[in-house]
């Protein structure tokens, strides 16, 4: 599973530019996983039956925590 947002919608994956947007979920989903996309760093900070936490943290130090339903 790849949550990709960005600018321009693609039908294709193996035309996906990832470097045009941020990936803001990855799998596996797993507490405590990180990774960087667009400078930003992403940690998944938890995994509950309907939803996941994502915490982005940006360059700039600014943390904002998102809830993504599944």
């Amino acid at each position: 599973m790849l949550l990709f947002t960005g600018e321009a919608q693609v039908a294709d994956l193996s035309t996906l530019d990832i470097n045009s947007g941020e990936i803001v979920l990855k799998a596996p989903l797993i507490v405590g996983k990180t990774w960087i996309s667009n400078g930003n760093t992403y940690e998944i900070i938890s995994v509950v039956e309907d939803e996941i936490q994502v915490k982005k943290t940006f360059k700039s130090g600014i943390e904002k925590i998102m809830i993504l339903k599944k």
